[in-house]
């Protein structure tokens, strides 16, 4: 499972229909990391506006901070890394779903 999440995360998400964890995050995100003002903040996330808290988009600073500061922050790095992060978020999700399934269904049926 952790394999699958992995691969998914790194080579799939192009078709992914969830733009709040995968692109917006990551545009905030390298924002902050690049102190780039040319990133075309999503509206939610505009000084103007500031809708949305910046929690979830700092805690994806830290693997750029990483990379950044390893040099390895090539473009694909940058793309595929938070991907890969959000990839911890989501198995921690499957697992605990997956314990309220055998709590719910039993484990046969989970």
């Amino acid at each position: 499972m952790i394999a699958y999440r992995l691969i998914y995360a790194a080579l799939l998400t192009a078709n992914m229909a969830h733009p709040d964890e995968y692109w917006q995050v990551t545009q905030v995100a390298y924002s902050i990391v690049y102190s780039d003002t040319n990133v075309d903040l999503p509206w939610e996330f505009h000084p103007d506006f500031r809708l949305r808290n910046l929690i979830y988009p700092i805690i994806h600073t830290i693997p750029l901070y990483i990379l950044k500061f390893a040099g390895l922050d090539t473009n694909m790095m940058v793309r595929v890394c938070p991907y890969l992060f959000h990839t911890i978020f989501v198995l921690i999700s499957d697992f605990y779903l997956w314990k309220i399934g055998k709590l719910t269904v039993g484990k046969q049926a989970t």
